[in-house]
C-alpha cells in the first residue's frame, strides 16, 4: 500500500481547540452562566453534526477553571432504555457532588450533604413513579408512609408529604440551597446526545428538565435540534402524524413555543461557511496530529479540492471529517489495485462532485455510466466556449461555468480507470450498492429511447435491448419502491413494440408511441432511484 499505508482516520470527538470561533462563542456563554443567577437554560441548537457537543465541551473547559461551579454530563442516549430518565439524571448529579466532595473540603460538607440529600430524592422520585406505574402487588409491598419516613422528608411544620413526588423536590431544594450557598455556588448540566434518542424520549429528557427549574443554583446547557423538537412534540400531542388540529383531544403546542418556553438562551450553531472552511480544514489537521506524508496530501490535494466544497449550501463539521475519511478509505483501496496509477485528485473530484447538492445529479451520471460521461465531457470542455448543458442518458443537464473551472484538465476526464474509481466510491458512500446498478439500467433505457427518437436504433434493435434492460432493472430494483404502476406501465408498453414489431415488422408507429408513453415512465424511474439512491447514502445528504 506504500505510502498511504499510515493514514489515519479523523476521530468524530470534541476537539480542545475546535476553531470556528467557538472559543469566542463558550467565553461569552460561560461568562453569562457563572455571572448570573443560577436559575435558567441554555439551549445550543444546530443540525447533525454541527458542532453542539464540541462547543458545549469548550464551555465545560471554560467553567471548569472556577471553583464555585460544579458541571455536570449527561449523554441523554445512553440512558434511553431507563423507563424514567429522571432518575438516572438525580444519579448523575448525586455522584457529581460526591466527587465534589472527594476533590474539594473547602465547602464545609455541603457537597458531601447535598450528595446525600440528592441520593434520598432520587429514591422517592423513583417510588412514587413506581405507585404511579400501577404495576402488580406495588401497593402490598410499598408502605407510602413508611417509605417518606424512612427517607426522614418532613416540611417545617413537621407534617409528613402524602406525595413521593413533593417529598422528592423538598429533598432537592434543600439540598441544593444549602450547597450554593446563597447562589455562592453553581450547578451547570449539561444534556448531550438528545439527536440520538426516539423522539418521545428526547421529549421525556426535557420534561424531567423542569423539575429543577424551580430549584435555584442550576444552569442547563443542552445540546438540540430543533427538528428533533418538532418531531417529538408532534408525537406527544398529535399522536399519528398528519390529524388536523380539529381532531386533536388538546390545543396543539408547536415545538417552536415548546422551546421558547424551556429555553431562556438560545444560540444557534452557524455553518461554516466559504470564508470559514480553509480555516477549519487547518484546525482539523492540527487537532487529529496529521504529520508527514498525509500532513502534505491533506495540504496539497484535500485543502486544494474542498476550496470547491460549500457551494451554495453550507456544511458542517462532522460532514467534512466524514468526507475525508471516505477518502482516506479508498486511497489504501485503491492503492493495492492501481500502484502508481492511482490519481488522488481523482478520489477527491468523486467526493466533492457527490457531496455538492447542485453537482450530484452530474455524479449520478457519471456513476451510471462513467465512460459515456467522460465522451460527453471530453467533446464539450472546449476552451474558447465552454459549455452551460451537458446531454446526459437522453437529457439537458444544466452545468456551471464553477463546474467547467473545477474538471477543466482534470484527470477524472481522461482516466481509462474511472469505473474502478467510482465503484470504490460507491462502497464508502451507499449502504446499498444496488441502487447504482438500477440507475444504470434506467439510464440504459433512456438512452435507447433517445437513440430511437433519433433514428440511430431500429425498432426491432431497440426493442430488443429495452427487452432485456427491462427484465434487469425488475432483477435490482429494491422492494418496497411505490413504482408498482410505473413498472407496470412500461411493461404493457414494451409488449406493445415486440408485438407490433412481429405482426408488422419494423414497427415505426409503435415505437414512437413506445416513446411517447416511455418518456414520462422513464422520468418517474430515474427520480425514484435517483431519491432511494440518496437516502442511502452514508455521506452527506439533502
Amino acid at each position: 500500500m506504500g505510502v498511504y499505508t499510515r493514514f489515519k482516520v479523523l476521530l468524530d470527538d470534541a476537539a480542545e481547540n475546535p476553531g470556528l470561533h467557538f472559543g469566542d462563542y463558550a467565553s461569552a456563554l460561560s461568562e453569562m452562566i457563572v455571572h448570573s443567577r443560577a436559575d435558567f437554560a441554555v439551549g445550543v441548537f444546530g443540525g447533525w453534526g454541527s458542532g453542539k457537543t464540541t462547543l458545549m465541551r469548550a464551555i465545560e473547559r471554560e467553567l471548569a477553571a472556577n471553583s464555585s461551579v460544579v458541571t455536570v454530563w449527561f449523554s441523554a442516549w445512553r440512558y434511553e432504555r431507563e423507563a424514567h430518565l429522571i432518575v438516572p439524571l438525580i444519579d448523575v448529579l448525586r455522584e457529581a457532588l460526591d466527587a465534589r466532595a472527594t476533590a474539594n473540603a473547602g465547602d464545609g460538607g455541603a457537597a458531601r450533604r447535598a450528595a446525600a440529600a440528592m441520593g434520598r430524592a432520587g429514591e422517592a422520585f423513583l417510588a412514587g413513579l413506581t405507585l404511579s406505574a400501577g404495576l402488580p402487588g406495588v401497593m402490598m409491598t410499598w408502605e407510602p408512609h413508611k417509605v417518606l419516613e424512612s427517607l426522614k422528608s418532613k416540611t417545617a411544620t413537621g407534617a409528613e408529604p402524602l406525595s413521593f413526588y413533593h417529598a422528592g423536590f423538598n429533598m432537592l431544594r434543600d439540598a441544593i440551597k444549602d450547597f450554593s450557598a446563597g447562589g455562592a455556588r453553581r450547578i451547570v448540566v449539561f444534556i448531550d446526545d438528545l439527536d440520538r434518542c426516539l423522539p418521545a424520549n428526547a421529549l421525556d429528557v426535557l420534561e424531567s428538565m423542569k423539575l429543577f427549574f424551580d430549584v435555584p443554583g442550576f444552569v442547563f446547557v443542552v445540546g438540540l435540534d430543533q427538528a428533533i423538537v418538532e418531531r417529538a412534540v408532534a408525537y406527544k400531542y398529535r399522536g399519528e402524524p398528519g390529524r388536523r388540529d380539529d381532531e386533536l383531544q388538546v390545543t396543539p403546542v408547536s415545538g417552536t413555543d415548546y422551546v421558547k418556553k424551556i429555553f431562556q438562551v438560545p444560540f444557534a450553531l452557524p455553518s461554516i461557511s466559504t470564508d470559514l472552511l480553509q480555516d477549519y480544514l487547518r484546525t482539523v489537521a492540527d487537532n487529529a496530529g496529521l504529520e508527514g506524508e498525509q500532513l502534505e496530501d491533506f495540504q496539497q490535494n484535500v485543502c486544494r479540492h474542498l476550496e470547491f466544497l460549500p457551494g451554495e449550501d453550507p456544511v458542517n463539521p462532522r460532514e467534512i471529517k466524514r468526507l475525508i475519511n471516505a477518502y482516506t478509505l479508498q486511497l489504501k483501496m485503491l492503492s493495492t489495485r492501481l500502484g502508481d496509477r492511482l490519481d488522488p485528485n481523482i478520489v477527491l473530484a468523486l467526493q466533492v462532485m457527490s457531496f455538492r447538492r447542485d453537482w450530484r445529479y452530474l455524479y449520478d451520471h457519471l456513476a451510471a455510466d462513467p465512460q459515456l460521461f467522460q465522451s460527453i465531457l471530453r467533446d464539450a470542455l472546449i476552451p474558447t466556449l465552454p459549455p452551460d448543458a451537458l446531454w446526459l442518458s437522453g437529457s439537458r443537464v444544466a452545468i456551471t461555468a464553477q463546474f467547467v473551472e473545477y474538471v477543466y484538465g482534470s484527470p477524472l476526464v481522461d482516466s481509462a480507470d474511472l469505473p474502478l474509481y467510482v465503484s470504490t466510491a460507491e462502497s464508502t458512500r451507499s449502504s446499498n450498492p444496488s441502487l447504482l446498478e438500477a440507475q444504470i439500467v434506467v439510464n440504459r433505457l433512456r438512452q435507447s429511447s433517445a437513440e430511437l427518437d433519433a433514428g440511430g436504433l431500429s425498432p426491432a434493435e431497440a426493442a430488443s435491448k429495452i427487452t432485456v434492460d427491462f427484465k434487469r432493472l425488475n432483477s435490482v430494483l429494491p422492494t418496497g419502491l411505490p413504482i408498482h404502476r410505473t413498472l407496470d406501465a412500461l411493461y404493457k408498453a414494451t409488449e406493445e413494440l415486440n408485438a407490433a414489431i412481429t405482426e408488422a415488422g419494423e414497427g415505426t408507429e409503435a415505437a414512437q408511441r413506445w416513446i411517447e408513453k416511455a418518456t414520462p415512465l422513464l422520468d418517474i424511474l430515474d427520480s425514484a432511484v435517483r431519491q432511494t439512491r440518496h437516502q442511502a447514502n452514508f455521506g452527506a445528504t439533502g
